[in-house]
């Protein structure tokens, strides 16, 4: 598609089917949030609603509650703090993926760009095996310890997602520093994307069980962080590769990502409960 069109086009064609799907998703998507459900209930069954809420005071509302719940709610703290390490991180695969096959591996641009399969392999992996599991585990902790479901069971998959992620960027780093065959940067592109798709998937479920009604605020939160990532880390992308090369920089980025992404999850399962109890936006 870059060769054919110019750099305006590829603008205005995400912008054109983003606006497709989101008119989409407005007629066809059902209603969820539960207070709004509440209130069709009521119109419909002509029951006086009261004095309403003005736009300005849901506007309002709606615009702070994030940046409250980011600065002091600790869960959505340390789940923003992870989501955007993982979005800066693959914000940095994407802005470099293709300069380096052009650059070390004499392909052209277009030939290049085919690498990104192995970004697209890894996250539909991932897609497909999150759900799934997310649920199995949550079940099986819950036939274990006889309870209820509980926020927390979403997390155990965290734990070998964030051991595949620095694997990934071992594998990558280091076979693209010693020019290895370029299947082995492809694979451990793959076993990282697919490590991003697993932990977005378990902290965004996570994050919705822990707030509930208050879990698009929450999900604003982590969003605000994580974007602010996906802009800045790309900035330095070049110059860390450039001084580290791709084999010690990529190294930087996993142990990182063991430091972040291993102890958090633990943490959030073990303290997590306790932490909700004390929270006004955690509650049941």
């Amino acid at each position: 598609m870059t060769q054919g069109v110019s750099w305006q086009w590829l603008f205005y064609m995400i912008s054109i089917f983003g606006d497709v799907l989101a008119l989409a998703g407005t007629w066809l998507l059902p209603e969820t949030y539960a207070p709004i459900l509440l209130v069709q209930e009521k119109k419909r069954m002509g029951v006086n609603l009261g004095v309403q809420k003005s736009v300005l005071e849901v506007l309002s509302s709606a615009i702070t509650r994030p940046f409250i719940m980011l600065f002091t709610q600790p869960i959505v703290m340390v789940i923003a703090l992870i989501m955007a390490f993982v979005y800066g991180v693959m914000y940095i695969v994407l802005s470099t993926f293709s300069i380096l096959f052009v650059r070390h591996y004499g392909e052209n641009t277009q030939t290049s760009t085919l690498h990104y399969l192995a970004l697209a392999v890894g996250l539909f992996i991932g897609n497909r095996l999150s759900g799934s599991i997310l649920d199995i585990i949550s079940a099986k902790l819950q036939k274990r310890y006889n309870t209820p479901h509980k926020p927390e069971y979403r997390l155990p998959v965290c734990i070998p997602a964030s051991l595949l992620l620095p694997i990934g960027l071992f594998i990558y780093g280091w076979a693209a520093e010693n020019n290895a065959h370029w299947i082995w940067l492809d694979i451990g592109i793959a076993l990282f994307a697919l490590s991003v798709n697993v932990t977005f998937q378990a902290l965004t479920v996570y994050t919705v069980d822990c707030y509930m009604m208050y879990s698009a605020s929450a999900l604003a939160a982590v969003s605000s962080l994580r974007s602010l990532a996906g802009f800045g880390f790309p900035l330095f992308a070049a110059q860390m590769y450039d001084q580290l090369g791709y084999g010690w920089g990529n190294s930087l980025l996993a142990i990182l990502g063991i430091v972040i992404g291993i102890p958090a999850p633990i943490l959030l399962y073990v303290y997590g409960e306790r932490v909700r109890a004390a929270s006004k936006f955690g509650r049941d």
